[in-house]
Protein backbone atom coordinates (compact mmCIF):
# COMPACT_ATOMS: atom_id res chain seq x y z
CA UNK A 1 0.00 0.00 0.00
CA UNK A 2 1.55 3.26 -0.92
CA UNK A 3 1.71 6.02 1.44
CA UNK A 4 -1.22 8.89 1.86
CA UNK A 5 -0.86 12.12 2.05
CA UNK A 6 -0.44 13.65 5.84
CA UNK A 7 -3.05 16.17 5.05
CA UNK A 8 -5.52 13.87 2.67
CA UNK A 9 -5.45 10.40 3.74
CA UNK A 10 -7.59 9.59 0.58
CA UNK A 11 -4.68 10.89 -1.38
CA UNK A 12 -1.27 9.03 -2.47
CA UNK A 13 1.64 10.72 -1.49
CA UNK A 14 4.05 11.56 -4.03
CA UNK A 15 6.94 12.95 -2.74
CA UNK A 16 8.42 13.43 1.18
CA UNK A 17 9.11 16.77 2.93
CA UNK A 18 12.78 16.68 3.28
CA UNK A 19 12.32 19.16 6.15
CA UNK A 20 9.76 16.91 8.20
CA UNK A 21 9.65 13.56 6.15
CA UNK A 22 6.09 13.91 5.95
CA UNK A 23 4.49 12.02 2.77
CA UNK A 24 2.83 15.14 0.32
CA UNK A 25 0.63 14.47 -2.34
CA UNK A 26 0.98 16.97 -5.75
CA UNK A 27 -1.80 19.27 -4.49
CA UNK A 28 0.50 20.13 -1.11
CA UNK A 29 4.31 19.37 -2.63
CA UNK A 30 5.71 23.11 -2.60
CA UNK A 31 9.44 23.89 -3.71
CA UNK A 32 12.37 26.28 -1.88
CA UNK A 33 14.95 26.07 -4.08
CA UNK A 34 15.28 22.41 -5.40
CA UNK A 35 14.07 21.29 -1.53
CA UNK A 36 10.58 19.38 -1.58
CA UNK A 37 9.15 20.36 1.07
CA UNK A 38 5.35 20.84 2.63
CA UNK A 39 3.73 24.28 2.89
CA UNK A 40 4.01 24.38 7.39
CA UNK A 41 7.54 23.84 6.51
CA UNK A 42 8.29 25.91 3.48
CA UNK A 43 7.05 29.20 6.09
CA UNK A 44 9.13 27.87 8.40
CA UNK A 45 12.57 27.60 6.10
CA UNK A 46 11.17 31.44 4.62
CA UNK A 47 11.03 32.93 8.08
CA UNK A 48 14.59 31.56 8.65
CA UNK A 49 15.94 32.99 5.65
CA UNK A 50 14.16 36.22 6.58
CA UNK A 51 15.48 36.38 10.14
CA UNK A 52 18.94 35.89 8.66
CA UNK A 53 18.69 38.44 6.39
CA UNK A 54 17.56 41.20 8.82
CA UNK A 55 20.66 40.32 11.34
CA UNK A 56 22.80 40.17 8.33
CA UNK A 57 21.72 44.08 7.20
CA UNK A 58 22.19 45.42 11.22
CA UNK A 59 25.60 44.42 11.06
CA UNK A 60 25.60 45.98 7.78
CA UNK A 61 23.86 49.06 9.17
CA UNK A 62 26.31 49.47 12.19
CA UNK A 63 29.50 49.15 10.00
CA UNK A 64 28.06 52.06 8.01
CA UNK A 65 27.53 54.38 10.91
CA UNK A 66 31.13 53.45 12.04
CA UNK A 67 32.77 54.17 8.74
CA UNK A 68 30.59 57.73 8.21
CA UNK A 69 32.55 59.69 9.77
CA UNK A 70 35.49 58.68 8.16
CA UNK A 71 34.28 58.93 4.88
CA UNK A 72 33.48 61.88 5.48
CA UNK A 73 36.45 63.57 6.61
CA UNK A 74 37.88 61.72 3.78
CA UNK A 75 35.99 63.85 1.37
CA UNK A 76 36.76 67.10 2.80
CA UNK A 77 41.02 66.49 2.12
CA UNK A 78 42.46 68.14 -0.63
CA UNK A 79 42.42 65.55 -3.45
CA UNK A 80 45.81 64.84 -5.04
CA UNK A 81 46.55 65.74 -9.11
CA UNK A 82 47.29 62.52 -10.53
CA UNK A 83 48.77 62.73 -14.20
CA UNK A 84 46.55 60.44 -16.91
CA UNK A 85 49.56 57.90 -16.39
CA UNK A 86 48.59 56.93 -12.74
CA UNK A 87 44.80 57.00 -13.10
CA UNK A 88 43.48 53.22 -13.35
CA UNK A 89 41.67 52.56 -16.23
CA UNK A 90 37.82 51.54 -15.28
CA UNK A 91 36.93 47.84 -16.83
CA UNK A 92 33.86 46.52 -16.20
CA UNK A 93 34.02 42.89 -14.65
CA UNK A 94 33.03 40.23 -16.41
CA UNK A 95 30.63 37.30 -14.69
CA UNK A 96 32.10 34.69 -13.08
CA UNK A 97 31.92 31.94 -15.03
CA UNK A 98 31.87 29.82 -12.20
CA UNK A 99 29.64 31.55 -10.02
CA UNK A 100 27.79 29.02 -7.90
CA UNK A 101 25.66 31.20 -6.08
CA UNK A 102 24.56 32.34 -9.97
CA UNK A 103 24.09 28.79 -11.06
CA UNK A 104 21.84 27.79 -8.28
CA UNK A 105 19.18 30.72 -8.60
CA UNK A 106 19.39 30.00 -12.26
CA UNK A 107 18.85 26.51 -12.92
CA UNK A 108 16.20 26.20 -9.34
CA UNK A 109 14.27 29.33 -11.09
CA UNK A 110 13.88 26.85 -14.31
CA UNK A 111 13.01 23.75 -12.41
CA UNK A 112 10.31 25.99 -10.55
CA UNK A 113 9.37 27.40 -13.98
CA UNK A 114 8.61 23.12 -14.86
CA UNK A 115 11.62 23.82 -17.45
CA UNK A 116 13.87 20.89 -16.32
CA UNK A 117 15.20 20.39 -19.84
CA UNK A 118 16.77 24.01 -19.34
CA UNK A 119 17.79 23.27 -15.91
CA UNK A 120 19.82 19.90 -16.90
CA UNK A 121 21.42 21.95 -19.52
CA UNK A 122 22.80 25.09 -17.82
CA UNK A 123 23.90 22.71 -14.70
CA UNK A 124 25.85 20.68 -17.13
CA UNK A 125 27.49 23.26 -18.72
CA UNK A 126 28.50 24.37 -15.36
CA UNK A 127 30.24 20.70 -14.57
CA UNK A 128 31.53 20.93 -17.86
CA UNK A 129 33.32 24.60 -16.72
CA UNK A 130 34.02 23.92 -13.12
CA UNK A 131 33.88 20.61 -12.04
CA UNK A 132 30.96 18.94 -10.57
CA UNK A 133 29.17 20.75 -7.24
CA UNK A 134 27.54 18.67 -5.11
CA UNK A 135 24.70 21.64 -4.50
CA UNK A 136 24.20 22.05 -7.74
CA UNK A 137 23.37 17.98 -8.27
CA UNK A 138 19.67 18.24 -6.19
CA UNK A 139 18.59 20.61 -9.34
CA UNK A 140 19.78 18.12 -11.77
CA UNK A 141 18.13 14.90 -9.57
CA UNK A 142 14.78 16.37 -9.31
CA UNK A 143 14.72 17.41 -13.14
CA UNK A 144 15.57 14.13 -14.11
CA UNK A 145 13.03 12.63 -11.56
CA UNK A 146 10.59 14.86 -12.64
CA UNK A 147 11.20 13.51 -16.12
CA UNK A 148 10.99 10.41 -15.45
CA UNK A 149 14.57 9.65 -16.05
CA UNK A 150 14.77 7.81 -13.15
CA UNK A 151 18.29 6.04 -14.32
CA UNK A 152 20.12 9.92 -14.83
CA UNK A 153 18.00 10.72 -10.96
CA UNK A 154 20.10 8.00 -10.00
CA UNK A 155 22.98 8.58 -10.83
CA UNK A 156 22.88 12.04 -9.59
CA UNK A 157 21.84 10.63 -6.05
CA UNK A 158 25.10 8.13 -6.77
CA UNK A 159 27.33 11.02 -6.81
CA UNK A 160 25.85 12.91 -3.72
CA UNK A 161 26.59 9.70 -2.04
CA UNK A 162 29.90 9.92 -2.79
CA UNK A 163 30.08 13.37 -1.96
CA UNK A 164 28.82 12.64 1.86
CA UNK A 165 28.13 9.04 2.70
CA UNK A 166 26.74 9.94 6.24
CA UNK A 167 23.77 12.10 4.34
CA UNK A 168 20.37 10.04 5.01
CA UNK A 169 19.04 12.07 2.74
CA UNK A 170 20.95 11.34 -0.08
CA UNK A 171 20.49 7.65 -0.16
CA UNK A 172 16.36 7.48 0.00
CA UNK A 173 16.47 9.95 -2.89
CA UNK A 174 18.38 7.37 -4.73
CA UNK A 175 15.75 5.06 -3.16
CA UNK A 176 13.04 6.94 -4.76
CA UNK A 177 14.57 7.11 -7.75
CA UNK A 178 15.29 3.06 -8.29
CA UNK A 179 11.50 2.91 -7.17
CA UNK A 180 10.92 4.78 -10.48
CA UNK A 181 12.30 2.94 -12.15
CA UNK A 182 10.42 -0.42 -10.38
CA UNK A 183 14.63 -1.79 -9.45
CA UNK A 184 12.53 -2.78 -6.01
CA UNK A 185 15.68 -4.80 -5.15
CA UNK A 186 17.99 -1.73 -5.14
CA UNK A 187 15.27 0.71 -3.85
CA UNK A 188 15.11 -1.87 -0.72
CA UNK A 189 18.91 -1.49 -0.05
CA UNK A 190 18.93 2.54 -0.23
CA UNK A 191 16.25 2.45 1.92
CA UNK A 192 17.69 -0.01 4.40
CA UNK A 193 21.22 2.49 4.07
CA UNK A 194 19.08 5.48 4.92
CA UNK A 195 17.31 3.95 8.45
CA UNK A 196 20.64 2.57 9.09
CA UNK A 197 21.98 6.01 9.06
CA UNK A 198 18.77 7.63 10.43
CA UNK A 199 16.67 4.94 12.22
CA UNK A 200 14.00 7.42 13.17
CA UNK A 201 12.84 8.36 9.80
CA UNK A 202 9.03 8.28 9.63
CA UNK A 203 7.91 7.55 5.94
CA UNK A 204 10.78 5.46 4.65
CA UNK A 205 10.30 2.27 6.29
CA UNK A 206 6.59 2.30 4.31
CA UNK A 207 8.33 3.03 0.88
CA UNK A 208 10.76 0.16 2.02
CA UNK A 209 7.81 -2.33 3.31
CA UNK A 210 6.41 -1.60 -0.65
CA UNK A 211 9.64 -2.17 -1.86
CA UNK A 212 9.82 -5.49 -0.18
CA UNK A 213 6.56 -6.75 -1.19
CA UNK A 214 7.42 -6.17 -4.84
CA UNK A 215 9.64 -8.30 -4.49
CA UNK A 216 7.49 -11.26 -3.11
CA UNK A 217 9.05 -10.79 0.44
CA UNK A 218 6.16 -9.87 2.69
CA UNK A 219 8.10 -10.93 6.11
CA UNK A 220 10.42 -8.94 5.09
CA UNK A 221 7.95 -5.95 4.54
CA UNK A 222 6.15 -6.90 7.94
CA UNK A 223 9.82 -6.72 9.58
CA UNK A 224 10.49 -2.65 8.43
CA UNK A 225 6.90 -1.67 9.45
CA UNK A 226 7.83 -3.42 12.76
CA UNK A 227 10.94 -1.89 13.60
CA UNK A 228 8.86 1.73 12.53
CA UNK A 229 7.02 0.22 15.18
CA UNK A 230 9.86 0.37 17.85
CA UNK A 231 10.24 3.73 17.34
CA UNK A 232 6.78 5.04 17.00
CA UNK A 233 4.66 2.74 18.77
CA UNK A 234 1.82 4.84 19.02
CA UNK A 235 1.35 4.06 15.29
CA UNK A 236 0.47 0.80 16.14
CA UNK A 237 -3.01 1.68 16.47
CA UNK A 238 -3.48 3.57 13.49
CA UNK A 239 -6.26 1.44 11.08
CA UNK A 240 -3.85 1.98 8.06
CA UNK A 241 -0.95 0.70 9.67
CA UNK A 242 -2.89 -2.45 11.81
CA UNK A 243 -4.48 -3.35 8.71
CA UNK A 244 -0.99 -3.77 6.93
CA UNK A 245 0.71 -5.75 9.52
CA UNK A 246 -2.12 -7.76 9.68
CA UNK A 247 -2.51 -8.21 5.87
CA UNK A 248 1.40 -8.95 5.55
CA UNK A 249 1.40 -11.64 8.08
CA UNK A 250 -1.00 -13.72 6.79
CA UNK A 251 0.14 -13.10 3.43
CA UNK A 252 3.50 -14.47 4.67
CA UNK A 253 2.54 -16.64 7.23
CA UNK A 254 5.16 -14.81 9.74
CA UNK A 255 5.77 -15.97 13.23
CA UNK A 256 6.00 -13.47 15.77
CA UNK A 257 8.17 -10.08 15.49
CA UNK A 258 9.78 -10.11 12.62
CA UNK A 259 12.94 -8.50 13.66
CA UNK A 260 15.01 -10.74 11.43
CA UNK A 261 12.95 -10.09 8.54
CA UNK A 262 12.58 -13.86 7.85
CA UNK A 263 9.48 -16.22 7.21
Amino acid sequence: MSPVCYQHAEVTAIATCTHCIKPVCRACLVFEGSSELCVGCRETVRRAARGNKLAVWAVVGVVLAATAGTAAWVAMQPKPVLSLSKTAEVIPAAPEPCDRTRIIKESEAWNRAGEYRKAIEKSEAFFARCGEYPRLLWVTYTAHKYLSEFDKAALAATKLIESDPDDKDYWWWRGIAYEGAQDWKKAAADYEQALKVQPKLKNIPFNLARAYERQGKPCEALAAIERYLKQYPQSATEPEVKHRVERLRDEGKCRGPMSAGRR
